[in-house]
């Protein structure tokens, strides 16, 4: 009969499959751990087909925690960031070019440091913040008159109001992202493991998770600048997300005095 002519082995099955799994990450939540008040971490852990990767995401309170736009005269780590400006945490924030001056807009403490980029479709988005608000805005929306004391751009968006915004394919690498939840409080969001690594499409669908509660998220550098370092414990406790390269802009996290 001809259906025996089209019959599949088991293995030949399984070997099929193997490439339909790998485009399907699941992945499960522990409870978020209290560090300091206001100040939480929790990891990620993702099964892509055969491989395993590790999440680390941080939630802060803003009304106990700041978040801070840090550029010094030269790149440095996300530890010797965090160590420098006795900072609970330290996260990379802008694209750079391959002379490592950053790419789009940064406002630290009131001063335009870098200007607004208007071309293209990566640089989107932009995290603002005073300290009355903290908000993910289209580029478009930014007006220079505008009262924030601290900025960033990069991109793309990747939630705005609770919904995801189409964004290209692209290939798997390591990522970061800030974001903002229903309760309007920051995550922070670093990847581990460059193999397999995730792609966009699979990173928004993680942020999508309806247990984060995400309203709006915004897509920071990935691949080797991707890194994140947090302290808190005057007994030394940390967790280190270490990237491959050093890189000129960051965001901290310092508590509100």
């Amino acid at each position: 009969m001809l259906w025996k002519v089209f019959r599949f082995s088991p293995l030949s099955i399984m070997l099929f499959q193997i490439p339909l799994l790998l485009t399907l990450p699941k992945h499960g939540f522990a409870e978020f751990k209290v560090l300091k008040p206001g100040f939480e971490s929790r990891e990620l852990k993702l099964q892509t087909g055969l491989f395993t990767s590790e999440l680390v995401v941080v939630r802060i309170n803003t009304k106990l925690w700041r978040i801070k736009v840090f550029k010094g005269p030269e790149s440095k780590t996300a530890q010797e960031v965090c160590q420098e400006t006795n900072s609970a945490a330290a996260i990379n924030a802008n694209f750079f070019g391959t002379n490592l001056q950053p790419l789009g807009l940064i406002i630290s403490n009131s001063t335009l440091l870098h200007p607004l980029q208007l071309g293209g479709h990566t640089l989107t988005g932009i995290y603002v913040n005073n300290p009355e608000m903290n908000k993910i805005i289209h580029r478009d929306k930014f007006q220079s008159s505008d009262d924030f004391v601290e900025a960033v751009q990069a991109g793309p968006r990747l939630i705005a109001d609770g919904q995801p915004i189409s964004i290209p394919e692209d290939s798997s690498t390591r990522r970061s992202a800030i974001a903002i939840d229903g309760n309007g409080r920051i995550l922070l969001f670093a990847s581990k493991d460059r193999f397999p690594g995730l792609s966009l499409k699979e990173f928004q669908q993680i942020l999508l998770d309806k247990d984060l509660d995400i309203k709006d998220a915004l897509n920071l550098d990935g691949g080797g600048s991707s890194q994140l370092y947090v302290s808190y414990s005057k007994l030394g406790q940390e967790i280190s997300v270490s990237g491959g390269d050093r890189v000129p802009v960051f965001l901290t996290v310092k508590e509100v005095k």
